[in-house]
């Protein structure tokens, strides 16, 4: 056996692809869960990545390694890496938490075309205080394009947020009343 996760899984997927016809290799391919498993126990996000996308090159639609190539490129703020696994992991499961992984990374990725299906996904669900940040962002968004209806319901479930005297995170009480 190999210690090193990345030369582990290396090895396994070479002799699946050296022996495509092997029936060692189910046994081979099962080796990957635990390995993912213990990287993801162990924080070791790096690894995780890494392992998860040398598996989805030999099987692209298995759903537990999407979720994990998701995360750890995440948390490793691979927002490109995120957003493209995590959008197929969408299609297979989707949930309110994904919904806002995926519109977080494609703010950073600068995509609003993107931010805004997913946004509008996890800002429905969310109760508003944790949605406000996204809630502002979309009114912003909508507000550019001029499509007042969509900008001015956003800043409505904005604004509901924060009752009497309530600031949000990374406002001043002058800039929060302007």
């Amino acid at each position: 056996t190999i210690p090193d996760p990345k030369s582990r899984a290396e090895g396994l997927a070479s002799f699946i692809k050296a022996h495509p016809n092997s029936k060692l290799n189910e046994y081979a391919f099962s080796q990957f869960a635990p390995l993912q498993r213990q990287l993801y126990e162990q924080k070791d996000m790096v690894n995780l990545a890494t392992v998860s996308e040398i598996v989805l090159q030999l099987k692209p639609e298995d759903i537990a390694t999407l979720g994990f190539a998701t995360e750890a490129n995440y948390a490793n703020k691979d927002y490109a890496k995120a957003a493209q696994y995590g959008e197929a992991f969408y299609k297979a499961k989707p949930s309110k938490e994904l919904a806002q992984l995926l519109a977080f990374s494609f703010e950073q990725l600068k995509n609003d075309p993107k931010f805004v299906v997913y946004a509008e996904k996890c800002v429905a669900e969310m109760p508003p205080k944790d949605a406000f940040f996204y809630a502002a962002r979309l009114s912003f968004i909508f507000a550019n394009q001029r499509n007042i209806p969509k900008a001015a319901a956003y800043s409505q479930k904005m604004m509901s947020a924060y009752g009497e005297g309530e600031i949000p995170p990374g406002y001043t009480a002058a800039s929060w009343n302007q």
